[in-house]
């Protein structure tokens, strides 16, 4: 019987253990990593489930972070909490002395007027437009009271 050498059994070993590792596709691997350098993806976990991508129907707190991350605002807050342009570019308070605003009857300071960014779009393609923004306000109004019985 043979005694074989600690060294070159080591030096086997070894060579058993790193041809182990290496993958059979060896190519492919280089080649989707030269596709990776191209691509940035950001992957950001949350412990909590959201309960609804509905804004309305949201009730948690992991809920409503997630809708500021997704959904677009039409105004943004500055470092000094000053109206910044998000969806909307810019907006003011119709001011009492307009004729339309006297012939409505409503209460000054109720009405507002924004002008919409052109070069926003849907998910799908479909350009945003302020018809778009009155029916989303539209909506929440309508269901102004619902939204708010539920919080936590």
């Amino acid at each position: 019987m043979k005694i074989i050498c600690p060294t070159a059994f080591a030096l086997v070993a070894g060579l058993c253990l790193l041809l182990s590792i290496v993958p059979q596709n060896y190519g492919e691997l280089s080649v989707k990593t030269a596709q990776a350098e191209d691509e940035v993806v950001l992957k950001i976990g949350f412990v909590d489930r959201i309960d609804s991508l509905n804004p309305l129907m949201g009730l948690t707190d992991a809920s409503f972070i997630f809708y500021g991350l997704v959904y677009d605002a039409l105004l943004g807050a500055g470092n000094d909490l000053e109206a910044t342009p998000n969806l909307a570019t810019d907006c003011w308070i119709v001011p009492e002395t307009d004729s339309e605003m006297i012939l409505s009857g409503e209460p000054c300071g109720s009405v507002w007027q924004y002008n919409i960014t052109q070069n926003a779009i849907w998910h799908d393609g479909t350009p945003f437009t302020a018809e778009d923004v009155a029916w989303n306000i539209n909506l929440h109004a309508e269901y102004y009271d619902a939204m708010w019985a539920f919080q936590p």
